[in-house]
């Protein structure tokens, strides 16, 4: 009963309420006056997230502007828009799932094409950010997600401003019971480690103002250290599962495990790195700053598997491509 107790007043238990409350009032007004082949931009999922993405803006400039003046309403503040953005764009994510049995021939759960997975990512990488900036050793991490959050946010405005945003017909090779799973794992996976890659540059900003003797508010380094490798203990995990799925539904679809497709190849390569990352901090090969360093390396492998391949790059995955 005492831990059903801590748990209702964790962090996760308010934002899974929130989730549910803004999902229930997304619901509740559309009920009945959705139907097949409506207009895209009439669906509230569509409307509200220029607010979403307003509220995460407001943030992370409040956020900016409480550490430069170290003020501590403002950072509240900061913490509290961002925490409803967080919810919305969660929200949105389970919307999705009922809007699109409303108005499209086949539903499917809001995770198949580009603009919607941006909208998962932003809610993982939020909830998880607002999640460790909760706990008093990592006060003041939400700063260093800031930047991260107005980078996803302007990449959502893009996709919104090139007639990206809306739900589509699924394609056939998308038509599986794995694509939730797969999907949802592979991005709890990519928000952990943009997570991390904050804490990495946290902790550099602090180690080089202790070098220089300077006085700073920032967690310390071992907190620093601390966080970046809690976020890839979790994320580490769920994005191999996401592997071992994706494995599963391309024998089904293409009847082999593994074809070395670009997507393959770059989520092999990103798994490689963070295996190693654990690999150096449990046998002690690299510690301290090296650790730090190498989240911002390992950021850049996973941005490029999660942007570059898609966009730039053609292959089996090609349906993960603008258009």
């Amino acid at each position: 009963m005492n831990s059903f107790t801590q748990f209702l007043k964790s962090f996760w238990a308010s934002y899974l309420l929130f989730v549910l409350l803004m999902t229930a009032a997304l619901i509740v007004p559309q009920k009945g006056a959705l139907f097949i082949g409506m207009p895209q931009d009439s669906l509230l999922t569509i409307q509200l997230v220029p607010y979403m993405c307003g509220l995460f803006l407001l943030g992370s400039a409040l956020f900016i502007l409480s550490a430069a003046f170290k003020t501590e309403w403002l950072s509240t503040a900061a913490r509290l828009l961002s925490f409803i953005g967080a919810a919305l764009a969660g929200a949105v994510v389970f919307t999705t799932v009922w809007e699109t049995h409303q108005v499209l021939e086949i539903g499917h759960f809001g995770m198949s094409n580009l603009y919607e997975v941006s909208i998962l990512l932003l809610a993982v990488t939020s909830s998880f950010g607002l999640w460790f900036e909760s706990k008093k050793q990592f006060k003041g991490f939400a700063l260093f997600l800031a930047p991260l959050w107005v980078l996803q946010v302007l990449f959502i405005i893009w996709l919104m401003s090139i007639n990206q945003a809306g739900h589509r017909e699924l394609l056939p090779a998308l038509q599986s019971q794995w694509l939730p799973w797969h999907v949802l794992a592979n991005f709890i996976g990519y928000g952990c480690f943009f997570v991390a890659a904050s804490a990495g540059v946290m902790q550099l900003m602090r180690s080089r103002a202790d070098k220089l003797g300077a006085k700073s508010n920032l967690p310390t380094v071992e907190a620093c250290t601390d966080l970046h490798y809690r976020a890839i203990l979790i994320g580490f995990p769920v994005f191999s599962l996401a592997i071992l799925l994706g494995c599963v539904w391309a024998y089904e679809a293409w009847g082999g495990y593994w074809s070395w497709d670009p997507k393959e190849t770059w989520a092999l390569i990103v798994w490689l790195i963070y295996g190693g990352y654990l690999h150096a901090r449990y046998t002690h090969f690299a510690r301290g700053n090296v650790l730090a360093w190498w989240t911002i390396v390992a950021f850049a492998a996973t941005l490029f598997c999660y942007l570059g391949v898609n966009m730039f790059l053609d292959g089996m995955h090609s349906y993960g491509q603008l258009g």
